[in-house]
């Protein structure tokens, strides 16, 4: 959900942790800062969120 996505936000912005999300959704990576994409168990792209999207502390866009 959107509101557990602000939460993760807000602890790192806030408190500088670091938060390791895996999915296989790119709506949810696109609320990161970083993207790592794996094929085979084998990094193929590193690579910053060019469009982060960013919560509110309620959970809104």
């Amino acid at each position: 959900s959107t509101e557990i996505m602000a939460i993760l936000q807000r602890l790192n912005k806030e408190m500088g942790l670091t938060v390791i999300i895996v999915t296989h959704e790119n709506d949810v990576a696109l609320y990161t800062q970083r993207i790592i994409s794996f094929s085979d168990g084998r990094i193929v792209q590193d690579a910053p969120v060019e469009r982060q999207v960013i919560l509110s502390a309620e959970g809104e866009k």
